[in-house]
């Protein structure tokens, strides 16, 4: 089954997304540079053509003196990026008198005195790429707090030297409270008096960012608030346009699977549905925790909720923020308990067990087992003897750099134990943790997957001898 993914913010696309900007700049590219090497061979090195070859940068954008000594407007520009008829890119405003593809580019650098833009991309054919209108942040403070701020998000990171991000806007959206806290302190002077670093300007250009963030976002943001405020009887509903506001990267999302609450923590979120365009919902990319027999570390799942038509309350969708739960604090307290009794499974473990068991197929359905009885906890020797079966988990990049200097220094001198030591999992890792241990069933006689729930420690009949029917003398 193939899927199509898109940000979440708008309808489904209906047709394919149209040629990719990237490969319209390799193919100039490329071509120029074929010109390039023509002109050279016959000797017509010229200084426009050493410019050509770096087409299609901005037409006009080589020479970055205009740009020096210029007062930034505060300003939101609407602008249009297009090829005119040499298939050099320019920038026109929008319904302005340059907005023709066969305009003269204006003077190096222009739409970059303005603080920001929204620029609409148009292909070689005049065709405006729907998916692709962005908006550029031009003061280099702002990048800066950006790039602190927001980082790296998923589709959309912050690249602090040419800042871009690309609609819907979403890394503003979930960032706006962190960047009007974070921005109002960084640029002192609260936009009343210019303070000794000179963030007066500064200041008044994040308001204008945070000005045009409320106002764009307006129905999502009152959306958001009714949810995760509710009056009245405390009903806490959306409808299925707004549900990406609910969990942003790093956000925290429970479900139960197999009856079991678990948590994992969103990577990203996108539109999703199948081939046949049918069954449409949002898909949350996930991590959780969980130990492949030698390593303990992350895994990578998709949680999906189905379309929906008008309001619904959270507790009816299949996952929703562990914050907004009810009973967020008992769920919390249980999934920690479980966590550190996963955490202190690794390895090999003789236990005792009585529950039902259960055994995934290639196509993630679970067959069940009722077990009752002694059972050995051996992830590692399942995944030997179940290769079709096994993991492999992502370590942090701390336990992966432990990791090389121990097999290093066992190269090295064969000393170093084979025994790895595995980083404690902080609470938020622990509530994280898979519900399920790897191991066999000596009453089944079967590998299989357990609830740590069931998993419990063996009692020994510490009278078995007085029972035995024996002279006294020889017991």
């Amino acid at each position: 089954m193939s899927t199509q993914g898109w940000m979440p913010g708008g309808a489904p696309p209906d047709e394919p997304t149209p040629l990719n900007e990237l490969n319209e700049v390799l193919e100039l590219g490329a071509r120029h540079t074929r010109m390039a090497l023509r002109r050279a061979r016959r000797g017509q090195n010229r200084d426009s053509d050493s410019e050509e070859l770096y087409t299609p940068a901005i037409a006009g954008e080589s020479d970055p003196s205009f740009l020096e000594n210029q007062t930034m407007k505060c300003e939101i520009k609407h602008l249009d990026r297009k090829y005119n008829d040499k298939g050099e890119l320019y920038f026109a405003e929008r319904g302005g008198a340059d907005d023709d593809a066969a305009a003269k580019p204006r003077q190096p650098g222009w739409w970059r005195l303005y603080a920001f833009c929204v620029v609409r991309l148009f292909d070689r054919a005049g065709k405006v790429l729907p998916k692709h209108t962005r908006l550029y942040i031009n003061p280099t403070p702002l990048r800066a707090l950006l790039r602190d701020v927001i980082g790296n998000y998923p589709s959309d990171p912050i690249n602090v030297h040419d800042v871009q991000i690309v609609a819907p806007y979403y890394a503003l959206f979930h960032y706006r409270k962190e960047l009007e806290s974070v921005g109002l302190k960084r640029f002192e002077g609260d936009g009343k008096e210019k303070d000794a670093e000179g963030n007066f300007e500064s200041a008044a250009q994040l308001r204008m960012l945070l000005m045009w963030i409320d106002t764009h976002f307006a129905l999502a943001i009152e959306a958001h608030w009714r949810c995760v405020n509710p009056a009245g009887e405390g009903i806490k509903a959306i409808t299925y346009e707004y549900l990406w506001t609910l969990s942003p990267p790093q956000q925290l999302i429970h479900t139960k699977v197999l009856e079991q609450h678990r948590v994992y923590k969103v990577i990203s979120s996108s539109w999703y549905q199948d081939q046949e365009h049918v069954n449409p919902g949002l898909m949350f990319t996930v991590t959780y925790i969980d130990y492949d027999g030698d390593r303990m570390g992350t895994r990578l799942a998709n949680l999906l909720i189905r379309e929906y038509k008008g309001s619904k309350e959270l507790c009816e969708l299949n996952a929703m923020p562990l914050e907004l739960l009810d009973n967020a604090d008992d769920v919390r307290a249980e999934l920690l308990a479980r966590g550190r009794r996963f955490e202190a499974y690794t390895g090999q473990h003789f236990e005792s067990y009585d529950g039902i068991a259960v055994k995934t197929d290639e196509k993630g359905n679970h067959a069940k087992f009722s077990v009752q009885g002694r059972i050995m906890i051996d992830c590692k020797t399942y995944h030997r003897l179940e290769p079709n079966d096994s993991f492999r988990v992502v370590q942090s990049s701390e336990s992966a750099e432990r990791e090389k200097a121990r097999l290093k220094a066992k190269g090295k001198t064969g000393f170093a134990s084979d025994k790895r030591i595995h980083d404690p999992l902080s609470d938020e890792e622990a509530c994280m943790a898979n519900a399920t241990i790897r191991g066999f069933s000596f009453t089944v006689k079967r590998f299989l997957e357990f609830f740590v729930d069931n998993v419990s420690p063996i009692e020994w009949n510490e009278q078995c001898f007085d029972e035995l029917v024996l002279d006294a003398v020889t017991k």
